[in-house]
């Protein structure tokens, strides 16, 4: 039997899985997924530069980036949760052009790897495309400071053979290929992050909630902790470490399936504006990638700086887009069709975000989605 699915024109077996096959890898990031980013709006935050006024007062802490694919929130949750908390906070990447996050948001990083002027005391590793890169791999080889390895950044950690039996983590549907590629590292299930010396590692994408947070009390201690857990509207009254951290099943996978081919999916645009914040947009866009639209894209006008001071930019066509979700406030003015508005002021933005994304799909979805972020 044959159908004419939304997908495009050509006819489609009602149970093509070996074609959705790419919509089941289901780690960190589906960094297969990032699109290229119009030239002229590369070319024009690639002109900009950061004003950098370092307090050698306050801890440090570097997020290692790839220019050519980052996994957004890996990135910016930790940033932004860093830099509420009064740290310094870099974006090193291994090269001069600005760092691809996923669906047309770019970041302009502050420094080359290489080239990084400051002392430090931690450093952040996401999920990135080139997890063999020469000079990533040299500065993570070289340091002896506080490591966490946020989702699929296990990776790097793991080319780097520096850090043979120790335990780690990572996304709970990851575990078994990082198992078999990396069988020198102590692989742990159940846990939101673990620690072992100075390298400490987290589960799946939100799971960089909980690194992130946990990072904080070990360089500035509890109270910054739980500053930063009121600020965030964090859901849990204590820093959760322990969950049961199930993987993306096949029930999941025939309920995306089923989305995937017989819905008829939107086209999203994710707006970003002056002082977006960084943990909000992270969130929002992972979560609504993750319901498999036709088409999604963070969209910008021109060049924006976040919350925190990060030089944004993404796609600039809102026209091509039928639903526009807010992470936030956005000019009501700017697009004329369907809008959806997460607000982080009263809930937890991924909290927000999965009611949102229920309301829309149903609570079965919703659910799936949160498994696949790891949440």
């Amino acid at each position: 039997m044959l159908f004419e699915s939304h997908l495009g024109s050509r006819r489609l077996p009602v149970f093509p899985f070996a074609l959705i096959s790419f919509l089941f890898a289901f780690g960190c990031a589906q960094l297969q997924g990032f699109n290229k980013v119009d030239i002229m709006d590369v070319s024009v935050l690639s002109q900009k530069s950061y004003k950098v006024n370092h307090d050698p007062s306050k801890h440090t802490v570097v997020i290692l980036a790839d220019s050519e694919g980052t996994e957004i929130t890996d990135l910016l949750v930790p940033f932004s949760l860093l830099k509420q908390s009064g740290f310094n906070v870099y974006i090193l990447s291994n090269k001069r052009s600005p760092v691809i996050l996923w669906k047309g948001l770019v970041v302009l990083p502050h420094f080359l790897v290489t080239e990084f002027p400051y002392e430090y005391d931690a450093v952040v590793v996401p999920y990135l495309t080139h997890t063999e890169d020469p000079a990533l791999i040299s500065f993570l080889s070289k340091t002896d400071k506080k490591i966490l390895s946020v989702c699929e950044g296990a990776r790097l950690i793991g080319n780097t053979g520096k850090f043979n039996g120790r335990n780690m983590t990572t996304h709970a549907t990851s575990i078994f290929e990082l198992e078999a590629k990396y069988p020198w590292i102590k692989w742990q299930r159940g846990k939101k992050y673990e620690t072992d010396g100075n390298l400490t590692s987290t589960a799946g994408v939100a799971s960089s909630i909980e690194g992130s947070l946990f990072l904080i009390r070990e360089l500035a201690g509890e109270t910054a902790l739980q500053n930063t857990m009121k600020n965030i509207n964090y859901p849990f009254a204590t820093l959760r470490r322990d969950y049961p951290g199930e993987p993306v099943s096949f029930s999941d996978k025939f309920t995306i399936a089923k989305k995937v081919l017989f819905d008829d999916d939107p086209k999203i645009a994710i707006e970003i504006y002056q002082g977006i914040d960084e943990m909000n947009l992270a969130l929002t866009l992972d979560a609504w990638a993750r319901t498999f639209p036709l088409k999604i894209e963070a969209v910008a006008k021109g060049f924006v700086k976040s919350k925190n001071g990060l030089l944004l930019s993404g796609a600039q066509n809102y026209l091509d887009h039928d639903l526009r979700i807010c992470p936030g406030q956005c000019d009501e003015k700017a697009f004329s069709k369907r809008t959806l508005h997460v607000s982080d002021k009263k809930a937890f933005s991924l909290d927000a975000n999965l009611e949102l994304i229920k309301k829309e799909y149903g609570e079965r979805f919703s659910k799936t989605v949160r498994r696949m972020i790891d949440y």
